[in-house]
């Protein structure tokens, strides 16, 4: 009885095992990630594949919506290598709980154009289609001379260096100036200009003087203005600085800049 008993067992157990099906792998990638538009140098927002100081690219995309998203994978190729796309960095989201959707790549040389694709991929392993491929330069970065780590008037000149290399010339400069409030730093000026002091900017330092947007005559080389239509009150103000060898014609879209670092200052 003891043995009909065991054979009923195992004829139950070869029954349940060959009426479970094998359990079924996720077979669809995620889909296709899609870089974020990139902005014009002189919005208040900077967003997109820019310069960044300190020698880095940032690259921006829109976040995938599947639930199953483990990460994304950034492809790049340049100029140096008959551009062969190489796996360069991954972002694991299971590793990196709560990871943005922007990269900073610091392990870029100056004057060498660089391609970028990315890929999201799920926890199956599946990996999306390529995105869109952009492009990019980083170029030297201007140095500040002033205002820096001083105390100024609202009547005031910014003045910086270029240090333009490899016989490349900037074309092109944004200034950016932001004030400190409640806590943080706001865009109040930004002004997009023509570069107008080709063969001296490397050997003095190139002065262009603070203007309100309202003045009635601009600058002759000005582009674009766009922020405060005064004078800077008293407060806490920071500057930077971006120089652009290259346009895109049809969009006017920099695909080459070298960016400064934030120079900060108060007005009394």
């Amino acid at each position: 009885m003891a043995s009909n008993k065991k054979i009923l067992a195992l004829i139950t157990g070869i029954i349940l095992f060959l009426g479970c099906p094998d359990p079924v792998e996720d077979p669809d990638p995620p889909t296709t990630p899609i870089w974020v538009e990139k902005s014009q140098p002189e919005s208040f927002s900077e967003k997109g594949i820019d310069a960044e100081s300190r020698n880095r690219i940032i690259l921006m995309w829109h976040p995938n919506e599947e639930i199953d998203l483990a990460g994304y994978t950034i492809y790049r190729a340049d100029t140096t290598l008959d551009n062969d796309f190489v796996k360069r960095f991954k972002i694991d989201l299971i590793q990196n709980i709560g990871a943005d959707t922007a990269f900073y790549d610091d392990s870029v040389s100056n004057y060498v154009d660089y391609y970028y694709f990315i890929t999201a991929f799920d926890n199956a392993g599946n990996e999306s289609d390529e995105s869109d491929t952009l492009t990019y330069m980083l170029l030297n970065s201007p140095r500040l001379e002033s205002p820096v780590n001083e105390n100024i008037f609202s009547n005031f000149t910014f003045q910086w260096m270029d240090l333009a290399s490899n016989f490349t010339y900037t074309s092109e400069y944004v200034i950016r100036m932001e004030y400190f409030e409640n806590s943080k730093y706001i865009p109040y000026w930004i002004c997009r200009f023509l570069n107008q002091w080709y063969g001296y900017e490397n050997t003095d330092p190139i002065p262009f003087d603070y203007f309100p947007r309202n003045s009635g005559s601009l600058p002759l080389n000005v582009l674009e203005v766009v922020g405060s239509e005064e004078y800077p009150q008293n407060g806490s103000y920071r500057w930077k600085i971006k120089a652009i060898s290259e346009v895109d014609n049809a969009t006017n879209l920099d695909e080459a800049s070298g960016e400064s670092d934030w120079g900060f200052f108060e007005i009394q």
